[in-house]
């Protein structure tokens, strides 16, 4: 009776955090890819057409890359058109939770779930906190991909459902390679279905090529892993902080020693291998912590840890605390804070990590459109505020592939600098505007004396400065 009592109150607890996560993660849109990916979006719903061609920035124009987000951006688009921001907000809940709902279902200890999992995502923030993303979905189909996995343990045909996640994920984002690597462990792991593995290796292959790009996406994850070095570039693609990597060499030396420990638990193999893929990763880029403290989470608790009912009682206790703690959070904090950033707009522009220049573009909006030399981070927010003109740099970008064989954004830094060459680089674009933030680089050179270079100073404020060519009137 008391094992069931605490199984009803623990799966009432579980409700309520999934819940108060919802809350918790009713944040913000401010993601600085969000303008183009809501732009794609569009252009799915009105045209039928993918952004497979670069019709956004006049630097690698009509570039045929193969971002794979179609599925993302089709939902994306009309959670805006019908609820605007809040919308954007209300899908980066629904993700969120749903992604959790599935790391809950698995069984295990869901009271130190419950405790564990806020752990997990505060170590993971450096994804989360932009709010709705194309990574997100990877999220979901991560989660979705564990709970298969675990139950195909009771019943192997739900191995078989796995092709399906991996279309859905090679349609949604770049990550999808991820999913294939869980499936090449989980396939090792069981090597008496090696067979059956294999097949359905090779069937999730050729899910992922269902898409509008076809083999190209691998091109294009080809071309952001290895071709070109974002890690000297981008700061989400560079390592974590030593006191990160001390944090998930710690995990990862407490995983191994859970494992070997209760080695006879189910799926072991299957959770080292991937507990040292995720740690490795983790340390290249610190966009792939949340899949390593995430999974370390889902493997803490999966294992069969035998308690006393004192220390049941403690873990529930303290659960309940964490589950008070996010409801306080998040419903009394996050949720009002989002709201009023989400209905008032220079709020809205000022609630990420970079704050965009809303009354700079407002000027421009009023001017003749033309080609803007942009500051990288503003890049899809002109592209969606600003659709008559055309930006130079965009989130989109940094792994295509120039002529040269540089990197769009190493262009960029080369002239927003500036280094030698920056201003045949305006002219060879035919640039009208630059539009970058005030005492930069590029503007220590121009304020003094624009008109020197050929430009002139038509607007200032705090967050951002417009010159105009003066040789495009």
């Amino acid at each position: 009776m008391a094992n069931h009592f605490s199984s009803r109150y623990q799966n009432k607890l579980t409700l309520s955090i999934l819940v108060f996560l919802g809350c918790l993660f009713f944040l913000p849109p401010t993601d600085p890819d969000l303008g183009w990916q809501l732009r794609c979006g569009e252009q799915i719903w009105q045209t039928g057409k993918v952004c497979s061609v670069n019709t956004f920035s006049v630097l690698l124009p009509d570039y045929a890359s193969a971002y794979t987000a179609t599925l993302y951006q089709g939902i994306l688009y009309p959670f805006y058109k019908i609820l605007g921001l809040n919308g954007l907000s209300l899908l980066n809940s629904l993700i969120v939770s749903a992604s959790f709902y599935f790391l809950f279902k698995i069984n295990g200890q869901k009271n130190l779930r419950i405790i564990f999992l806020p752990l997990a995502i505060f170590l993971s923030w450096t994804v989360f906190g932009f709010g709705i993303r194309s990574q997100l979905t990877s999220l979901l189909y991560f989660c979705l991909l564990l709970w298969l996995f675990e139950k195909s343990q009771e019943n192997y045909k739900c191995f078989y459902y796995t092709p399906l996640v991996l279309f859905l994920w090679a349609n949604s984002h770049g990550s999808f390679i991820i999913g294939l690597i869980m499936i090449a462990a989980f396939g090792v792991s069981k090597l008496k279905y090696f067979v059956r593995s294999a097949v359905v290796g090779i069937i999730s292959i050729i899910a992922t090529l269902i898409n509008p790009y076809g083999v190209r996406i691998y091109t294009e994850a080809w071309n952001h892993l290895y071709r070109v070095k974002l890690n000297t570039l981008i700061a989400e693609w560079v390592p974590p902080l030593p006191l990160y990597q001390l944090v998930v060499y710690l995990f990862l030396f407490l995983g191994i020693y859970l494992l070997f420990k209760y080695k006879k638990q189910s799926l072991s193999l299957f959770k080292l291998l991937l507990l040292i893929s995720f740690a490795y990763l983790a340390l290249k880029a610190r966009r792939n912590l949340s899949y390593f403290f995430i999974f370390s989470a889902y493997l803490t608790t999966t294992i069969p840890y035998q308690l006393t009912m004192r220390k049941e009682k403690l873990l529930n206790s303290l659960a309940l605390l964490v589950g008070i703690f996010i409801f306080t959070y998040g419903f009394f904090y996050q949720f009002p804070k989002t709201l009023m950033a989400n209905h008032n707009w220079a709020s809205f522009c000022r609630a990420g990590q970079v704050e965009y220049p809303y009354r700079a573009v407002e000027f421009l909006r009023q001017q003749t459109p033309g080609n803007i030399f942009n500051r990288y981070e503003w890049g899809g927010y002109l592209i969606w505020q600003l659709p008559k003109n055309k930006v130079f740099v965009d989130g989109r970008m940094p792994a295509w592939i120039t002529p040269s064989g540089k990197s769009p954004y190493t262009i960029f830094l080369e002239t927003y600098l500036p280094s030698p060459g920056w201003q045949e680089t305006l002219k060879q674009y035919n640039i009208s505007w630059i539009l970058i933030n005030p005492y930069g680089y590029l503007d220590a050179v121009l304020e003094p004396d624009p008109g020197k270079y050929g430009w002139q100073e038509v607007y200032r404020d705090p967050v951002a400065v417009v010159y105009k060519n003066i040789n495009n009137q």
